[in-house]
């Protein structure tokens, strides 16, 4: 018999050994985790109950390793517990951050080092593995296209770091103390020039101020090489969203103009 939230979110806290939940909310879930901010007597947590699958890119001790190494940093919030099925960790108030506020934090990351690498390859074909008997390809011609992108990506030269390669206004809070980054199931060394597109997608940035990002990280991509790596971008998340297709048909939609138009 499965527990009820307040059972399981008391059980973690317990195992922390910290006070009982006085209350609680779910916060924004994913495939393979699904997040809670609760309060208690001593204080307000998000606790982050890991979901089992199956995901080769996924490495949850790593993912922790990098959140402590970067808390004792100042650019996460505070590591409290973790084993393997959940983490805690301090709740801190929070608003979105600015692109700019972003860099500090980032450079942070790209500075370290872990274990993974990002292997678009291998990564894509366990994406479309999964979901093959279940996803209806609208435009088969996104996966050839999906391939040849792929290799011309990886032909390139790039600038490798310890990327987060989720960055959304989700994942990173601004804080009276600067801003923080969170959740890096996903994080691997990688080029980071998919940091960066990932950032002009999420915050929306044109132009000057994409440029302005650039010369924070001291990076003059070329126009194509930029192209490729944000089609890369795009394709990744739309592998993602066509694991649960059913509840992203809107998101998978506008990502396959998003392409088109690159």
């Amino acid at each position: 018999m499965s527990l009820s939230p307040v059972s399981l979110l008391n059980v973690c806290l317990k195992r922390a050994k910290l006070p009982e939940l006085n209350n609680y909310k779910p916060l924004n879930s994913g495939i393979s985790q699904q997040s809670y901010w609760v309060n208690t007597a001593k204080g307000q947590y998000v606790i982050k109950c890991f979901i089992k699958a199956s995901w080769p890119w996924l490495d949850w001790s790593q993912e922790w390793q990098i959140f402590d190494k970067l808390a004792s940093a100042g650019v996460a919030p505070k590591l409290i517990y973790m084993d393997n099925h959940f983490a805690i960790t301090a709740y801190v108030n929070h608003t979105k951050p600015s692109y700019q506020q972003l860099v500090h934090p980032l450079q942070k990351l790209h500075s370290l080092t872990a274990c993974r690498v990002l292997n678009i390859t291998a990564q894509t074909q366990a994406y479309l593995k999964h979901i093959a008997s279940s996803f209806k390809w609208a435009n088969a011609s996104l996966i050839n296209d999906l391939a040849y992108i792929i290799s011309k990506f990886e032909s390139e030269p790039h600038v490798y770091g310890l990327c987060h390669l989720d960055l959304h206004l989700d994942n990173a809070l601004a804080t009276e103390n600067g801003c923080l980054l969170i959740d890096f199931e996903y994080a691997a060394m990688a080029p980071i020039i998919l940091d960066l597109v990932k950032i002009k997608r999420s915050w929306q940035l044109e132009g000057a101020e994409f440029e302005e990002l650039l010369e924070q990280f001291q990076f003059r991509p070329s126009l194509e090489q930029l192209r490729v790596a944000e089609k890369i971008s795009i394709y990744l998340d739309w592998l993602w969203y066509a694991m649960e297709h059913q509840t992203y048909s809107n998101e998978i939609q506008q990502l396959q103009l998003d392409l088109k138009t690159l």
